[in-house]
């Protein structure tokens, strides 16, 4: 039987949930680090929602590839089509500038945030793995709290490891 506690809507829902914090987070980076301040009037600085066709997809031969993409081709994916001032490829574009910034040491953070994989991104949300460039990211407890998500998928992901589900519908 097929219901929202199905593989596919557990992976969707984990996938979504770590691709939002993440952009979350790394949009708090450019305002820290840019020191900018978020105007109405002037684009926006900053990562938007992309299209829905990676967080949503199923495939398990795409899910399973998906794990080894990093940030930067993640969310270098056309934006939203409800964001109609912008050019879908704005992600790509500010990425394309945070990684080849004048600034060295700007150039070097944010080439270490794009460089890694969402299985980075995964094991340090689940608090398996530490990853240094994330610090600040929230992790699972956190996003628990701030959230009012099914409890309960969240509870099958940390029991059932994104990558278990994966391997195990790819046999």
């Amino acid at each position: 039987m097929h219901n929202k506690f199905s593989d596919d809507n557990i992976i969707r829902k984990v996938k979504n949930a770590i691709l939002q914090n993440t952009r979350i987070f790394i949009n708090s980076k450019i305002k820290t680090i840019y020191e900018y301040k978020n105007n109405k009037f002037s684009k926006r600085k900053e990562l938007l929602k992309m299209k829905k066709s990676q967080p949503i997809s199923s495939r398990v031969d795409y899910n399973k590839n998906f794990l080894e993409k990093t940030l930067g081709e993640i969310f270098s994916e056309d934006i939203s089509s409800k964001y109609i001032q912008y050019p879908s490829a704005h992600n790509k574009k500010l990425i394309e500038s945070l990684i080849n910034d004048e600034d060295e040491q700007k150039k070097k953070i944010f080439n270490e945030i794009f460089n890694l994989t969402f299985l980075d991104c995964l094991n340090h949300f689940r608090g398996s793995k530490i990853i240094e460039e994330l610090k600040g990211l929230n992790n699972l407890e956190e996003y628990l709290k701030i959230q009012s998500f099914f409890i309960f998928y969240f509870w099958l992901f940390i029991h059932n490891n994104l990558f278990k589900i994966i391997n195990k519908k790819f046999k």
